[in-house]
């Protein structure tokens, strides 16, 4: 059958496709889309190719732009937060090829570079081939398919013996933010963290379309930690196909003492085992050595390291060391925060804030 590259697809078909797939997670959802395409500086892209009967593969790039005009080719980049979503049998091989040339030749010279995450695996000698580059990486991940008691006994000792501290004094408080008004002050704390740690952390129209978009089907947790009633610590966890995603968090060291962020993971991974959840994603520890403190931190809480590694081709004809110069250069000259490769190394999804190491 012959080969049709695609930018718009059926929801009903979309969705069922990654329903269906086993690789795939809340970053290939139609409601994610939309919430990329309603946030300013973001522009989500549907690429797909199908036989006419059904879809072979499927990528959902994002377009993050810090400068509109002449200079956007020069301060944007696009980001698969994960990996194209394919079969690895038949003609779906050709399918891949199709997509990833038709990209290329598409985005021309519009972007500094594409970064796709979730690469390790089948997929390396395919993107290899269309002068992608690899680096290698892993990512935590946490399996809640036990008893939260048996999760709990796998934890660093000193974690375990920091939440039994914290449960005993009573002096940390989890709720769930319910409405769109409380958000701000969520947002706040995500600011405060992201600059502390010295990267700029993405504006809060991407946060309350997400709890506009995600919060009616559940698909989205916002969770506050207080300190005697003051904000100390805040995570979006994104949740889909029995997967709980650490997505962004932020946490007021002023208050570490009480441990607000350990609280709120431990609440996080109970309330998953609990209600029937099977994993915990923790996220990227960073490529090689740049995450070694986000790898330590997440190390602690008695999850596995597997394979997470990237895939990035530069669209403009420098290396990709200069790209990132210039990027960084960029983001000094017009007042943001800055440290390129730091926030390289906690990547997950644009500009996170990772939790605060204890």
């Amino acid at each position: 059958m012959a080969l049709h590259l695609v930018h718009d697809l059926p929801v009903a078909e979309w969705r069922q496709f990654i329903q269906e797939h086993p690789d795939s997670n809340i970053f290939h959802t139609p409601e994610m889309f939309e919430v990329f395409q309603r946030t300013t500086g973001f522009q989500p892209e549907l690429w797909a190719v199908t036989n006419g009967t059904q879809i072979l593969t499927l990528m959902t790039p994002v377009r993050i732009s810090l400068k509109e005009g002449i200079f956007q080719p020069f301060t944007s980049r696009a980001v698969v937060f994960n990996r194209l979503l394919h079969y690895p049998q038949g003609e779906s091989y050709e399918a891949v090829d199709l997509l990833m040339d038709s990209y290329k030749k598409e985005v021309g010279k519009s972007l500094l570079f594409t970064r796709i995450y979730n690469t390790a695996g089948l997929l390396q000698p395919i993107l290899d081939e269309h002068g992608f580059v690899y680096e290698d990486g892993t990512k935590y991940i946490v399996n809640l398919s036990q008893p939260s008691e048996a999760i709990f006994e796998r934890f660093d000792r000193r974690v375990r013996n920091s939440l039994r501290r914290g449960l005993r004094q009573g002096k940390v408080t989890i709720d769930e933010v319910t409405k769109l008004d409380d958000l701000a002050t969520f947002y706040a704390l995500l600011t405060q963290s992201a600059h502390a740690k010295g990267f700029a952390v993405a504006e809060q129209s991407l946060f309350e379309h997400t709890f506009d978009l995600l919060s009616p089907k559940g698909m989205v947790k916002f969770i506050l930690a207080r300190v005697e009633g003051v904000p100390a610590a805040a995570y979006v966890k994104l949740v889909y196909k029995g997967e709980i995603y650490s997505w962004y968090g932020g946490v007021d060291r002023a208050f570490r003492s009480y441990r607000p962020n350990e609280l709120l993971l431990w609440h996080v991974i109970k309330w998953g085992a609990d209600h029937g959840y099977q994993v915990y994603d923790f996220g990227g520890s960073g490529i090689q050595e740049e995450g070694a403190d986000l790898s330590a931190f997440k190390g602690k809480f008695g999850g596995e390291t597997i394979p997470f590694g990237r895939h990035t081709y530069e669209h403009i004809p420098f290396a990709l060391g200069l790209s990132q110069w210039g990027y960084e250069a960029y983001c000094q000259l017009s007042g943001m925060v800055s440290s390129f490769r730091r926030r390289e190394a906690e990547e997950s999804i644009p500009t996170p804030a990772a939790p605060a190491a204890s």
